[in-house]
């Protein structure tokens, strides 16, 4: 059972002890961040490598950390290219701009091999969330032999445009790619600065209001953690990588062994473009959390409670055994 001995504030808003916090060289060069917490115990069952989501940074994911750690297992992190601390991308500043995600998906490559190999224990496992379970499931497509099991937790398999059809954001984003405006700011985005604390962004987000501040104290106590606004570029790469995701044969050759935990809830992503995704998956368990909203892990205890269940179970099945080389 997890040592539950620094709680509330402390637990989420502070690094766990024993890590070490660095950078690395990205796919070209550029220099991101990572975070690597060894095991605190002396067999370990193993470690987890976190991918956040969009506009995420390591500091907001502290709790969830040390929670693993208190279950046995290492634990490595990074800030993707453009967020948190790392190198910030090829647009404009204070915009999160995109041409594709095919260097972030590099990147995640370069991470796992120059920071996870051989300086944490193996078997390795993956949470990724929104974005990062996005680009995870692009590295399994890949990368068969990296991980023994992955979660995706309210994965970016498809975006929820509510209330403007997906249709029409497909025509905005065409219309202002030929205007050459990809670097323009999608609609109700802005430059980076204190994120939105309303509770209107909260509801998109989770019920656990202390939770939801983490993040706007982390960018309070260092503002060049604040993210930029997406840009139509942005949305216009999302897109791309999207179809690649949901193309004839793709999430079929995927052979890990995946656990997607969708919030009942969620306004963020299209729940029903990730249960199409997860049928068409060779191996792989969707859980619905009710009620729950988009940051399952940032949720209140009683959510998290059965979101950790479900991914302990998962995690101590047995192992999967990557094909050949």
């Amino acid at each position: 059972k997890p040592n539950m001995a620094a709680t509330g504030i402390e637990r989420r808003r502070a690094m766990p002890p024993g890590g070490r916090i660095g950078y690395f060289d990205g796919a070209d060069g550029r220099p991101l961040r990572y975070g690597r917490w060894p095991a605190i115990v002396g067999q370990p069952h193993g470690s987890v490598i976190v991918l956040n989501g969009r506009g995420e940074f390591i500091e907001k994911h502290f709790e969830t950390y040390a929670d693993l750690l208190d279950r046995g297992y290492g634990v490595a992190t990074m800030d993707w290219r453009g967020q948190g601390l790392s190198a910030r991308g090829d647009g404009p500043p204070g915009k999160d701009h995109l041409t594709d995600f095919c260097m972030r998906r590099a990147d995640l490559a370069t991470f796992l091999r120059h920071v996870v190999d051989r300086a944490l224990p193996a078997p390795y496992f993956a949470i990724a969330h929104s974005m990062g379970g996005h680009i995870l499931a692009h590295h399994l497509h890949d990368h068969p032999r990296s991980f023994a099991r992955a979660a995706l937790l309210s994965p970016m398999i498809g975006i929820d445009t509510a209330p403007l059809p997906p249709a029409l954001v497909a025509m905005l984003v065409a219309l202002m790619h030929g205007l050459g405006r990809d670097t323009a700011f999608l609609p109700g985005q802005g430059r980076g600065g204190m994120p939105d604390e309303s509770a209107k962004r909260q509801r998109l987000l989770t019920h656990d209001r202390d939770r939801f501040l983490d993040e706007v104290e982390a960018i309070r106590h260092n503002p060049a953690l604040a993210p930029g606004g997406m840009t139509f570029g942005w949305l216009q790469a999302a897109r791309r990588s999207l179809a690649a995701l949901h193309a004839p044969g793709y999430a079929e050759a995927i052979a890990t062994p995946v656990l997607i935990l969708e919030a009942g809830d969620d306004r963020v992503v299209d729940n029903r473009a990730t249960a199409a995704f997860a049928a068409r998956l060779p191996q792989a368990r969707r859980v619905r959390i009710a009620g729950a909203r988009h940051e399952l892990l940032k949720e209140t205890d009683a959510i998290r409670q059965r979101v950790w269940q479900e991914i302990m179970r998962f995690f101590k099945q047995p192992l999967f055994k990557p094909p050949p080389a």
